[in-house]
């Protein structure tokens, strides 16, 4: 422990040590709040707990699927254009003869 923590457990010590045993009312919670039927409010709806986490995985389903569809297209359009990088058009360098001297 530090001692910025022992000092605070010591004060806290000290000032528990100033209640008398016995002098404060035990904690307690109030009663939930009544409807004018006298029945207590209803139990939050089930779905809503199911609901969040299935709203989230489709939506990174759709997210993966619409980026496959937009690679698909991209990646058709480059093949129409003769070809799928930059120098397509161009020969490559084994295609074209060296002069030997």
């Amino acid at each position: 422990m530090t001692t910025t923590e022992d000092r605070l457990r010591e004060a806290t010590r000290a000032a528990a040590g100033t209640v008398a045993q016995g002098s404060a009312p035990p904690l307690a919670l109030p009663d939930p709040p009544r409807r004018a039927t006298g029945r207590r409010p209803a139990a939050p709806r089930r779905w809503a707990g199911w609901l969040t986490p299935l709203a989230a995985a489709a939506s990174v389903v759709a997210v993966v699927a619409g980026s496959l569809a937009a690679g698909q297209l991209l990646s058709g359009a480059a093949h129409q254009r003769g070809g799928s990088h930059p120098g397509a058009g161009t020969p490559s360098a084994a295609a074209v003869p060296m002069a030997i001297p």
